[in-house]
């Protein structure tokens, strides 16, 4: 599992599951034929904010640091896959990228982007 932690005082306060498409084999293979060693996605999962630090942007900074780590890594797109029911990493993923394709699959709606 691949991640990024957010601190606050010493304590852990959010995390956000973030790698490039290729650590993620299930999501490789819903997303296309198969692996694609030359792909150059990132998967951004989920996030956990603890409920002291919501609307803090927490989850802004964690999305920050893991699209810094995809370029380092020489990553061009990133992906998330927000649940329906949930906004924050739909709000969030709209406010930092221009959207290049929507997949509706329910329960979740993957957007693809480029920063």
């Amino acid at each position: 599992m691949h991640g990024f932690l957010a601190y606050d005082d010493g304590k852990p306060v959010g995390w956000c599951n973030a790698a490039p498409r290729s650590s993620y084999p299930g999501v490789q293979w819903l997303m296309s034929s198969g692996p694609d060693k030359y792909e150059k996605v990132g998967s951004i999962v989920c996030f956990v904010i603890a409920s002291t630090h919501r609307n803090q942007k927490v989850a802004s900074h964690l999305l920050n640091a893991a699209c810094k780590k995809f370029s380092q890594k020489g990553l061009e797109f990133a992906e998330a896959y927000p649940v329906k029911s949930q906004s924050l990493l739909l709000t969030i993923f709209q406010a930092r990228f221009q959207c290049i394709s929507r997949m509706a699959s329910p329960p979740i709606a993957t957007l693809t982007g480029i920063w």
